[in-house]
């Protein structure tokens, strides 16, 4: 059995920038959350995917620039990457079942469309070379949960917390 997540925002790309949250990437559902891996190779899900229709826009949820725009094992990927403040390391959004005509170099403004869908969706992030959980610092103006199994939690979601310890493990 599985659970689908639906996940909105109704506020403007400029208010949610003003206050350190991020914008929603696409309109769609979350159809797998994050699963932190038990090790490198391990089996898990390095972000969110959401089942989108094909075509559809692709905003960036952050300001920074394009670090990578092409193929990878014949799917489409665009990575934006950027520095928090208050943080060390090389922060990396990645954008995968995202054609896009950026290319490495170009600057992006969070709330801009930089690509479209070209299938399932899947949006991750990368604090150095940790994958972490995105939804934390999405803009969710709900969060619904449904077809849960018996025995699987609901997981835990923050509204934009700008806080340290935002993530286990993440220095500040």
């Amino acid at each position: 059995m599985s659970f689908v997540f639906v996940l909105a925002s109704s506020s403007s790309a400029a208010a949610v920038a003003a206050r350190g949250c991020w914008t929603m990437p696409v309109s769609g559902v979350v159809v797998d959350g994050f699963r932190e891996p038990a090790c490198r190779w391990c089996a898990g899900n390095r972000g969110l995917e959401f089942s989108t229709d094909v075509g559809s826009p692709v905003r960036s949820a952050v300001a920074g620039s394009v670090s990578f725009s092409g193929s990878v094992a014949g799917r489409d990927h665009l990575v934006v990457a950027f520095h928090r403040p208050g943080f060390s390391e090389r922060w990396r959004v990645t954008y995968a079942g995202a054609r896009s005509d950026l290319t490495a170099g170009d600057r992006v403004e969070a709330g801009e469309v930089v690509a479209v869908t070209t299938g399932p969706f899947h949006f991750g992030l990368r604090i150095g070379e940790r994958y972490v959980d995105p939804t934390r610092l999405l803009l969710v103006g709900h969060l619904r949960a449904s077809l849960i199994a018996p025995g699987v939690p609901v997981p835990k979601v923050s509204l934009c917390p700008e806080a340290a310890g935002v993530f286990p493990g993440a220095r500040r």
